[in-house]
């Protein structure tokens, strides 16, 4: 892995989003639309994805 440390922030963001999921502050699917696990997720991934596709140019391509 090239950045393991961007893996344990995912981690670690993951762990916070399953705990605010169980306190109550998060849904987990409200009415079948994109759930609070993955709108709280989003911004993280999209940040990383858009410095992947700037550090591996060529390489990133969805499928």
């Amino acid at each position: 892995m090239d950045n393991p440390d961007v893996a344990a922030e995912y981690s670690n963001l993951k762990e916070k989003i399953l705990n605010d999921i169980s306190t109550g502050k998060l849904e987990r699917m409200p009415n079948g639309q994109p759930n609070g696990y993955s709108n709280a997720k989003y911004s993280f991934v999209a940040e990383v994805s858009c410095k992947a596709r700037s550090e591996y140019h060529g390489r990133y391509r969805l499928r």
